[in-house]
């Protein structure tokens, strides 16, 4: 009987000898798995912080290719509270005139890569761009009527029915045979106005003899009116409303673009939505602009035109003379936002 007993007792304790080691074995592999999971989340939380550090060094590259469109870099790296990047702005290999930026971003042992593929527009290219392509049927650029000489590039998204105009110093490109393309350049309204040296309402008329010095604001319609027999002359002066810019009369009106304090040149004529148009002159020297014609979305329509700086807008019509001389120097330098044409996002692996 004392046998048995001793015999169930090494029974028992080799069974419980076992369930603890089993116990012990379970035990590790739980803890094993936790630390294992915990350093798993643990690397992709640093994976996660890597990849949005990887973009912010991204926008960080686009603003400063925004204030800059000429701005490159082999390696630049700056730090962030978590981690750091390094950028590299180059041109691409392949295509002309797009940009490639690559960025890495490090959060303690992870980085992560992601690359664009990016245009960033430069200013003002084209003597004449048009970019509307609402109506197929309406000829983006419509000189059919006119003759004269356009010395720069010509660009229309749609048409340009060129009549007796000769482009003798650059190329004319369509929607059908260059592709369309997109204007980036917006007119920076609220700059203008916050810059302006005088403000009118809507509806003035302007019909002094001499304007000088001064950037005039118009909160909507204008109507300059050359019908003195002086005419009208801007001196270092410009003019930009919210709505249309109407041109009348028979008389000259000349126009030498403003020059702010500190920055440079200002467009000549601008709008954002509303129309350009100049009627009743009679020769090419009544209509003298010095400086950029711009409606980022209306019409130009003019008679006669003489400018040696362009002309943009959604469509453009001229009728009998015009002559465009494209000189970069004429353009402006502030008071514009150029944009951005993205062909590729992608992470580098």
């Amino acid at each position: 009987m004392k046998i048995t007993v001793q015999k169930n007792k090494g029974m028992a304790l080799l069974l419980s000898l076992i369930v603890m080691m089993m116990l012990f074995i379970f035990g590790a592999a739980y803890l094993t798995s936790m630390i294992s999971e915990t350093g798993i989340a643990r690397n992709q939380e640093k994976s996660e912080q890597a990849f949005f550090i990887a973009e912010a060094g991204m926008q960080r590259a686009i603003r400063l290719l925004v204030e800059d469109n000429t701005w490159r870099t082999a390696s630049l790296t700056e730090n962030m509270t978590d981690g750091f990047y390094e950028l590299e702005v180059v041109d691409d290999p392949v295509y002309p005139k797009r940009i490639r930026v690559t960025s890495t971003g490090y959060a303690g042992p992870a980085s992560r890569t992601t690359r664009i593929t990016l245009i960033i527009t430069g200013g003002f290219d084209y003597a004449l761009f048009s970019d509307d392509t609402s109506d197929p049927l309406v000829a983006d650029i419509d000189c059919s009527m006119a003759s004269g000489n356009v010395r720069g590039d010509v660009h229309a998204n749609g048409t340009a029915l060129m009549g007796g105009v000769s482009i003798s110093s650059g190329t004319l490109t369509q929607g059908e045979l260059g592709g369309p393309m997109l204007n980036m350049i917006q007119i920076d309204m609220p700059f203008h106005r916050a810059n302006a040296t005088d403000i009118l309402p809507d509806g003035e008329e302007i019909n002094d003899q001499k304007i000088q010095n001064k950037l005039i604001y118009v909160e909507g319609d204008v109507t300059i009116n050359c019908s003195d027999k002086k005419g009208v002359t801007f001196i270092q002066a410009s003019l930009i409303a919210e709505g249309d810019i109407n041109i009348i009369g028979e008389n000259t009106l000349k126009i030498d673009e403003y020059n702010y304090p500190g920055y440079g040149k200002v467009v000549a004529l601008a709008t954002k939505t509303g129309n350009i148009t100049s009627t009743d002159a009679t020769r090419i020297q009544k209509r003298d602009i010095k400086g950029l014609l711009f409606s980022e979305q209306g019409t130009i329509d003019f008679d006669y035109l003489k400018t040696d700086a362009a002309v943009y807008a959604g469509n453009m019509v001229f009728r009998n003379d015009l002559d465009v001389d494209y000189k970069l120097k004429r353009f402006p330098a502030v008071g514009f936002i150029f944009g951005l044409e993205f062909f590729e996002w992608e992470e580098v692996f």
